[in-house]
C-alpha cells in the first residue's frame, strides 16, 4: 500500500520531468489526474486531453529538452499535497526559470498531479 510523503512526492516530480524529456507519455500519463490542469507561464491553461494533444503532436516549436527543480517546498494536507519550487525548461523556444506551484493527490498506486502552475523567476539583478 502507498504511503504518500513528501519524499515520495519529490521523486514522483523527478519521475514526471524524467518522462516529458524522454517523450514517455504512458508514463507521464499514468501519473497525472484526468482533471488536470496546466497553467503556463504566458497564461494560456490547458486541460489534460489538450495538453497531452500537444505533447503527442511532437511539435517541434514545443519540444522540451532538459528540465530540472530545485528549492523544493513539500506541504502535505488532507488528501492532497502542495509542491513548490523553481523550475529550469530548455526548449525549442528558449530557457525559462520560473517559480512553480503544483498540486498532487495520493492514490493506491502513488502521486498523480491534480495542477502546475508557473510564473516566471524574478530577476536576481
Amino acid at each position: 500500500m502507498f504511503t504518500p510523503d513528501s519524499t515520495s512526492l519529490i521523486e514522483a516530480e523527478r519521475a514526471r520531468r524524467k518522462a516529458i524529456v524522454a517523450d514517455d507519455f504512458d508514463t507521464l500519463e499514468a501519473m497525472t489526474a484526468d482533471y488536470f490542469h496546466y497553467a503556463h507561464i504566458n497564461g494560456l491553461v490547458e486541460s489534460y486531453d489538450t495538453y497531452f494533444g500537444r505533447l503527442r503532436s511532437h511539435d517541434p516549436a514545443t519540444r522540451i529538452s532538459g528540465t530540472s527543480s530545485s528549492d523544493l517546498e513539500v506541504e502535505l494536507r488532507g488528501g492532497y499535497a502542495l509542491l513548490k519550487g523553481q523550475s529550469c525548461i530548455i526548449a525549442t523556444a528558449g530557457e525559462f526559470r520560473t517559480l512553480f506551484l503544483s498540486v498532487w493527490e495520493p492514490d493506491e498506486s502513488g502521486w498523480k498531479i491534480v495542477a502546475y502552475a508557473s510564473t516566471p523567476l524574478p530577476d536576481a539583478n
